[in-house]
């Protein structure tokens, strides 16, 4: 009697264990466990099928995305179908960073799902879709296992499909991890040793980190740098050692401060170009316009609320000159210099920080409230100063606002410096094209766009003069 109750024991244990037809049942690799898993439990001549390849790891060990990053190897899945049905590619979640100094890899932790879609024929005529898959993947802790699995069951076609309770909240979930697909395109280049890309029309969010398709193009483990300016998000990371060819296109995933994934595809930017025209004349126009849309956003930068207070010093000085014309022409040249040297050094001040590695852009030192402050009694103390109300001694910031009430080309120099520390935190139209594109750009082409910006500076003086 004992030995019967053992062995009902068994067999009851057995038909509970044992997976659905939708299933293939549970393999057992080292450090980890899979199972091939059909969205329908009966299926249906024409129609599409979700496959679910369910990876269960042990805890701290991971697998590995599309692209691994600095090391490991992708899940690849080996399908063998009937005649006419053929399965999509592997639809990946929103990867994880794993950090392993010095590399960086791209992967999964805990359970993860892989979906594949199947599209069976309108003519499939067999009673039973037999499916069959070899899979391979790489499980990783501080020393990688390669593994292999093969997966083989039968769902019966019939004239009407039904779902599998049994898959139905493993793909739901499977479907919630992936990255949100948006029906846009973003452009990348390759310049000054780094990738960079614009990508306008993104969701409202505030984005951490992203993920390039493309293996050997970026170093995984360098410093990603976004930063969102009039509209765009500006991506940059420095080029990978074994980078050699860029891609014409391929996907992006952004992923935001609450973990939402977002894909996109990136196509190279050449590729905005008329058909046959060549990369050298569509940089050379590009440039041009560029240039021309930083000297515009300087020249309207002079009449925002930002900038106009400060050129009524310079306004003040030139009346104060009248009638000798050489002096008000001095005295605009000199401006003229403080301003284009000041965004000169600016510029080089931001592309030093961002080669850094720094996350900075226009306005970055407008960030520090300790020079706010200061800027802020500057200006309250010039004000004073020119009311009569007050007169300052010789304290620090009355050292800045001398400078700039100084006759001659001192006072004109510092004018234009403070003119622009001042004009930082604002923006004007045509000005955010024209900062994206330097920002991603070698360094002496950025610097050429801030000196474009920086130029209209001389026709404001010229209008003061008037």
């Amino acid at each position: 009697m004992r030995l019967f109750v053992t062995l009902l024991c068994s067999i009851l244990f057995c038909f509970s264990a044992a997976a659905p037809a939708s299933s293939s049942g549970w393999q057992q690799a080292k450090h980890l466990q899979a199972e091939l898993v059909s969205e329908y439990q009966t299926v249906q001549a024409g129609q599409s099928v979700l496959l679910a390849l369910h990876f269960i790891p042990d805890e701290h060990w991971h697998t590995y995305w599309i692209n691994p990053g600095d090391s490991g190897l992708p899940t690849s899945i080996d399908w063998q179908l009937p005649q006419g049905v053929t399965a999509g590619p592997i639809q990946w979640p929103t990867p994880q960073f794993f950090s392993i100094p010095p590399m960086m890899n791209y992967g999964f932790a805990g359970p993860t799902v892989l979906l594949t879609e199947l599209k069976i024929p309108a003519d499939f005529a067999l009673s039973e879709l037999d499916i069959a898959a070899k899979v391979d993947w790489l499980v990783c802790e501080e020393i990688c296992i390669p593994a292999d699995a093969s997966f083989r069951f039968s769902i019966p076609v019939t004239e009407s499909a039904e779902r599998s309770a049994y898959a139905a909240e493993l793909i739901s979930k499977a479907q919630a991890s992936q990255p949100q697909p948006l029906a846009l395109s973003g452009y990348y280049d390759i310049a000054g040793g780094s990738f960079s890309a614009a990508i306008a029309g993104l969701p409202d969010e505030d984005f951490q980190g992203f993920f390039v398709a493309a293996t050997e193009l970026v170093d995984h483990a360098a410093p990603q740098q976004l930063l969102f300016s009039e509209g765009e998000w500006l991506l940059r990371q420095k080029l990978n050692t074994y980078f050699t060819q860029a891609p014409e296109q391929f996907e992006l995933v952004l992923v935001s401060a609450n973990g939402q994934g977002y894909s996109l595809s990136l196509k190279a930017a050449e590729h905005l170009a008329v058909a046959g025209q060549r990369e050298t004349s569509n940089s050379g126009q590009a440039l041009w316009l560029v240039l021309l849309m930083a000297a515009a956003g300087g020249f309207i930068l002079n009449l925002m609320p930002c900038v106009f207070p400060v050129l009524s010093l310079k306004a003040l000085s030139i009346a104060g000159n009248s009638g000798q014309r050489k002096q008000q022409q001095s005295d605009a040249l000199w401006y003229s210099l403080g301003v284009v040297l000041s965004f000169v050094a600016l510029a080089g001040v931001l592309l030093a920080l961002r080669a850094a590695g720094a996350a900075v852009g226009w306005g970055f030192q407008l960030q520090s409230p300790l020079l706010v402050a200061a800027l802020a009694y500057l200006l309250f103390a010039l004000g004073l100063s020119l009311s009569g109300l007050v007169q300052f001694g010789l304290g620090l910031m009355n050292a800045g606002g001398g400078l700039t009430q100084q006759k001659g080309a001192k006072g004109s120099f510092f004018t234009g410096v403070l003119a622009v520390v001042v004009a930082s935190p604002c923006t004007a139209p045509f000005m955010g094209g024209a900062l994206g594109y330097a920002v991603t750009q070698p360094p002496a082409l950025a610097l050429l766009v801030f000196v474009a910006l920086g130029l209209p500076a001389k026709t404001a003086t010229r209008h003061q003069r008037a």
